[in-house]
């Protein structure tokens, strides 16, 4: 890692502020920066990268798979961290989920032995990493408890929403195939639905590619 690496890292985790400069020196040795193609594998089952996560360009997806049918947790875009890739750390054990690139990305690994050696010292970083925790879990449940309450025109709204929100864009990529899948919910229920939300004004659909007309339709009313 170089130096801009560093203090990138720095204004992500706060808490390296608070470290001597030899164990600064003993995370940018260990950190691994690679690139991944969209569909790895970072967690599952069977294994694991075993370390936290930052994403420095792509997306990351979360979800539960029954070996029938897969579920979205949630989504984690660049800019942010993930914890769920290290499971010895964040002891989550609550819910079976696996961790996959949604897109190529480049990501800093910092490995969970690292974390594990240096949060000893450190109490700021267990703090840390059970807050992101926490507030995680917090926003699944609420979202999946309204997930239960929805019908499936609002549960495709409400994830079209979340996926503007992540992506920081009104206009995205993305296959009815996908939404069906994230959802549990047939294709062509998701096709059908989606027809009838660009009739109403609400999205422009074309090949893989949605748009959503919000604006426009507050300004219509």
């Amino acid at each position: 890692m170089d130096k801009d690496d560093i203090e990138e890292l720095r204004s992500v985790f706060p808490f390296i502020s608070s470290f001597e400069q030899p164990d600064i020196d003993l995370m940018a040795d260990a950190t691994r920066i690679g690139r991944f193609s969209k569909g790895t594998i970072l967690r599952d089952r069977k294994e694991s990268i075993d370390g936290i996560v930052y994403i420095k360009e792509g997306l990351l997806r979360v979800y539960t798979n029954d070996g029938e049918k897969q579920m979205l947790l949630y989504y984690v875009p660049d800019g942010h961290v993930c914890v769920m890739t290290a499971p010895k750390i964040c002891q989550s054990q609550a819910i079976e989920y696996h961790v996959e690139t949604a897109s190529d990305a480049l990501l800093y690994i910092i490995p969970d032995e690292v974390i594990t050696r240096l949060e000893k010292k450190y109490p700021e970083l267990r703090n840390f990493i059970d807050s992101r925790l926490a507030m995680r879990l917090d926003r699944l449940f609420d979202e999946l408890d309204g997930m239960l309450r929805e019908s499936q025109s609002e549960q495709i709204e409400n994830y079209l929403d979340y996926m503007s929100r992540i992506l920081r864009k009104d206009t995205f990529m993305i296959k009815h195939t996908d939404i069906a899948r994230d959802l549990g919910i047939r294709r062509e229920s998701v096709s059908r639905i989606l027809d009838r939300m660009q009739s109403e004004g609400k999205v422009e659909i074309s090949r893989g590619c949605i748009r959503l007309l919000r604006n426009q339709a507050v300004n219509q009313a």
